[in-house]
């Protein structure tokens, strides 16, 4: 078993086009904070077992038009959010163990738990319990010193936010991150 602490810088990024409606955005990325805690359990020599649980940020900063082929313009859309979530993430890291390095492939689901969100012009409905799954690559250090670096493609499955101008417009927005975290073990 290990412990450790890890860090990270998140960047947000989603689009999602609805079919017959058609969307143009400007969006940038919200540099989020990460910061947890992690145990890795070690089941066999190539597959362990890591339960994490973090603070994260996410948010993006966004512009929408859109219109249908009827109809020139239905909307514009200009906001910003902000949210920060406790991440529980449950993944099997497999591992090729070599003299020098160890690297390694982590997959599975993650449970983003709503703290807080803000969002400067639109009213938006954040959902208590977003789903995703995460994908990640890594190398824990060389010659057994307890550290390691890696990075990560986390996409939630369930929409969020979620706000009424967007239902209608059968438009969602889901969190994708890519992450690079640095890790140190005890």
């Amino acid at each position: 078993m290990k412990l450790g602490i890890t860090s990270n810088a998140n960047s947000f990024f989603s689009d999602q086009i609805p079919s017959g409606v058609h969307i143009e955005t400007n969006s940038s990325t919200r540099q989020g904070m990460d910061i947890g805690a992690y145990v890795e359990w070690s089941f066999f020599p190539m597959l362990d077992l890591l339960t994490e649980l973090h603070y994260t940020q996410k948010g993006e900063l966004f512009q929408i038009s859109t219109w249908s082929d009827n109809i020139h313009n239905i909307s514009n859309m200009s906001t910003q959010s902000s949210v920060s979530y406790i991440t529980i993430p449950l993944l099997a890291k497999y591992k090729l163990h070599y003299k020098i390095m160890t690297p390694y492939l982590e997959i599975g689901p993650q449970f983003d738990v709503y703290i807080s969100g803000n969002s400067n012009t639109a009213e938006f409905d954040y959902r208590a319990i977003e789903v995703g799954g995460i994908l990640g690559v890594g190398i824990d250090a060389p010659m057994g010193l307890p550290a390691g670096i890696e990075v990560r493609l986390n996409s939630t499955f369930t929409d969020s936010p979620r706000n009424s101008e967007l239902n209608v417009l059968n438009t969602s927005i889901k969190h994708e991150t890519i992450e690079v975290l640095a890790a140190i073990q005890f």
